[in-house]
């Protein structure tokens, strides 16, 4: 099973969870939750939900979005060897 601190970590540091922007922007990690949906050995789902924040070109923030949904986390040999998959 992982731990809460290890599920933050994963998703706020991995680059997949950006598949869920909408504008490419960038994610404001301090606002990522999640719901664990299912648990086993060998793999979490998550419904996860974050603010994209969108910038103007002179880099003022333009806008923020909320991004919703949902992804797995396969477990390898260890946490490094996780995959991040989003499925919605």
């Amino acid at each position: 099973m992982l731990s809460d601190q290890t599920i933050r970590e994963l998703l706020g540091s991995r680059r997949e969870l950006s598949g869920l922007c909408s504008q490419n922007g960038w994610i404001d990690s301090e606002t990522i939750e999640y719901q664990v949906i299912e648990q086993s050995d060998q793999r979490v789902r998550l419904k996860v939900s974050f603010e994209e924040i969108v910038t103007e070109g002179s880099g003022c923030i333009a806008a923020r979005i909320a991004c919703y949904g949902q992804l797995d986390i396969e477990l390898g040999d260890s946490i490094e060897k996780a995959k991040i998959i989003i499925t919605r």
